[in-house]
């Protein structure tokens, strides 16, 4: 048997920018974007929780391609349709230990 496999992957690394706004923008177009597309959706964060992130996903309309409304978010019901993935750092960090001083 013979088998063809095509894996699309698409990663966004982003650091915040002196302000925090254009990084903050991108990321809610990119995860709106994979929302749109019906792909799953990994959201790591070390400091707002995943899914602060993903409430704050931009709405959109794929009339002819997709347009975003930054004045709105998401539906609710479209986010939680969604297959999404979170890692929330602070989670996962044990504190040290003091036994050893």
């Amino acid at each position: 048997m013979r088998y063809n496999l095509m894996v699309l992957v698409s990663v966004s690394l982003l650091e915040e920018d002196r302000y925090d706004s254009y990084s903050r923008m991108i990321l809610k177009y990119f995860l709106a974007e994979g929302v749109v597309c019906r792909h799953e959706l990994f959201v790591a964060t070390a400091q707002d929780t995943p899914d602060d992130i993903l409430q704050s996903a931009l709405a959109s309309s794929s009339r002819f391609g997709h347009y975003y409304d930054v004045s709105k978010t998401m539906e609710v019901e479209i986010r939680q349709a969604t297959k999404c993935h979170l890692f929330y750092f602070p989670d996962h960090v044990t504190p040290p230990s003091t036994a050893h001083r």
